[in-house]
């Protein structure tokens, strides 16, 4: 009997290591988590509502009614699929668009062109010629739920220790802001609150200084430094007209989203993992 072809293929390290976890029950559910992987992520962002004024908020969600609330029978079929209606995330004010990134990019659609201009003219990458672009950000919804979780209000000292490349900082920063207004339509409040957004990476840290530019005023409440985090150094906040200090340099909340394996992030993009990177990572 001849070898080659007739012979089993010898399995990856990828389904070795995933196989090893014990999670999936038979093939069925194997195939269907290799095509949940295949599948691209869909498009996700969050609304900045505390960052900016409410007026210039409205404005961007206005040009984009059309984008937002399109009904199923009025969206095309682009890139090799068919768009879907977006849907609203009230928990973290977000959006999950109807289109993944593939789609996004290649889509020829008057629905598409009209969607990638939108989120490029308010972004959180500012255009030049646009003073209030970052009313939205890109983030995906897993990310999303650490700083909905924080629950950070106007009056807290906020750590984030692995800060970069800044999504979840944002996050925490304008809801930090809206609390301060009483939250969406609310009564506004004076922020006595601070952000402290570290990452020991210096080049890093940089990127997320040049980024968090599109904050506004916002701002002044948020410090970016380059340290180990570990060894922060405690720092007093000094009391009103220059008294003690009303606080003891501790932090109200924490955010520590710390580099890890990467073996729970295998679908945007699998190949690392794939690859065997997950099983060489040395115990921490």
């Amino acid at each position: 009997m001849a070898h080659g072809s007739s012979a089993e293929k010898e399995p990856s390290i990828f389904e070795q290591y995933i196989r090893a976890q014990g999670l999936l029950q038979g093939e069925d559910e194997w195939g269907q988590f290799l095509a949940a992987l295949a599948r691209p992520l869909p498009v996700t962002f969050r609304i900045n509502r505390g960052l900016f004024p409410p007026q210039v908020v409205d404005r961007c969600l206005r040009q984009a009614n059309h984008i937002l609330h399109a009904r199923e029978d009025e969206l095309p079929f682009d890139a090799g699929e068919q768009v879907r209606a977006a849907r609203h995330i009230p928990w973290c004010d977000g959006w999950q668009l109807g289109v993944n990134r593939v789609q996004l990019k290649r889509g020829g659609s008057d629905y598409t062109r009209a969607l990638r201009e939108w989120l490029l003219l308010w972004g959180t990458l500012p255009a030049r010629q646009h003073a209030s672009a970052g009313v939205i950000t890109r983030q995906e919804v897993a990310s999303m739920v650490p700083g909905a979780l924080l629950a950070a209000d106007h009056t807290h000292a906020v750590l984030d220790v692995c800060a970069a490349p800044g999504s979840k900082t944002l996050q925490v920063l304008e809801g930090m802001m809206l609390a301060a207004r009483g939250g969406v339509g609310g009564a506004a409040a004076p922020v006595r609150g601070v952000m402290v957004a570290n990452d020991l990476d210096s080049a890093r840290a940089y990127k997320l200084a040049a980024r968090v530019r599109a904050c506004g005023a916002a701002s002044q409440h948020l410090v970016v430094v380059n340290h180990k985090a570990q060894k922060l150094p405690r720092v007093l906040r000094a009391g009103s007209a220059g008294g003690a200090a009303d606080h003891d340099g501790t932090f109200d909340r924490v955010l520590c989203d710390v580099p890890c394996s990467g073996d729970g992030t295998l679908r945007p993009p699998p190949t690392p993992v794939q690859s065997g990177h997950v099983l060489s990572i040395p115990p921490y």
